[in-house]
């Protein structure tokens, strides 16, 4: 019998037990067999750490390759060596999601963007400044990507707003604007590749830059989707496809617009238990694979 495998454990035991822990299934085209199982790897410690309070962030700059953190209400850089730098407080206390940006003209320094479920953030990183966004049209929403030279930060009450060109904390109340086709709440805003998803809690609308205006945002004609998103936190990407847990529990991944399921009925019958409640999706590579990891609370 073929014992190499992921976890497949029928409701009905006497169809399949089968379960793997801690291990996951590797092809080996020309061994002796076609796949093996591999012990998932251990942990190391990179950094000592510093600070006090839960983790609620973490995140490498695309242009410096520099990790930076939020524990508790405190900002921090770690650097190759694992040396850790305080730089600042983020107000709050639950997830934070980050995004790189720079000026396309290279004259405007480069900038982290953050946002935490009390306020926005800007850190420029050439200057080591940290400010919060307080202009008067920007209301904390949780969510923030960029797309081309554009800023685009999630508002309350299902709006988005697209900053000024070169200035991430500069908002017009004109570019302040709302999913057209929402008939529920956003929960984030997310980018893969050359789109800007408005991910609700029961659809997901994608839309592109259109390129006019000061807010290029153009819906995808027929691209949206009846599948949301059950916690900010809960989507991923990598080099090939999106990936994130619908409002259903059930994982969904798309490279475009239509979204695929890649949950078996055993994994579903495992994930309804759980709470996604402050839930995070990661995508990550490992040995040459893509993996997706789900980080949840403890079963309900």
């Amino acid at each position: 019998a073929n014992l190499v495998g992921g976890s497949n454990p029928n409701r009905t035991r006497s169809i399949s037990q089968e379960r793997t822990l801690n291990m996951y299934p590797e092809p080996v085209p020309s061994g002796a067999y076609p796949s093996v199982l591999l012990p998932w790897p251990g942990s190391k410690t990179f950094s000592d750490g510093t600070g006090s309070g839960d983790p609620r962030g973490i995140y490498t700059h695309n242009r410096t390759g520099v990790v930076y953190k939020v524990v508790g209400t405190s900002l921090y850089s770690t650097d190759s060596d694992g040396a850790e730098t305080l730089i600042g407080t983020i107000s709050g206390s639950g997830l934070v999601l980050f995004e790189s940006v720079e000026d396309s003209v290279g004259d405007i320094a480069s900038k982290l963007l953050i946002t935490s479920d009390t306020n926005g953030y800007v850190y420029n990183i050439d200057t080591d400044t940290l400010t919060t966004v307080t202009d008067g049209s920007y209301s904390p929403g949780g969510s923030v990507v960029s797309i081309n030279s554009f800023v685009i930060w999630q508002l309350l009450e299902d709006n988005y707003a697209v900053a000024d060109v070169g200035n991430p904390e500069s908002i017009q109340g004109e570019n302040v604007s709302t999913v057209p086709s929402f008939a529920d709440d956003l929960v984030q805003i997310y980018r893969f590749r050359e789109t800007i998803y408005m991910m609700g809690a029961r659809s997901i609308e994608p839309f592109y830059d259109g390129g006019a205006g000061t807010n290029p945002l153009v819906a995808v004609q027929s691209g949206t989707s009846p599948v949301g998103l059950i916690s900010r936190g809960c989507v991923c990407s990598n080099e090939n496809l999106m990936y994130w847990v619908g409002n259903d529990k059930i994982l969904y991944r798309t490279n475009a617009y239509e979204p695929q399921s890649v949950t078996t009925p055993s994994v579903a019958n495992k994930l309804k238990d759980y709470d996604f409640t402050g839930a995070r999706v990661r995508c990550i590579k490992q040995d040459g694979q893509n993996f997706v990891m789900i980080l949840t609370s403890s079963a309900t």
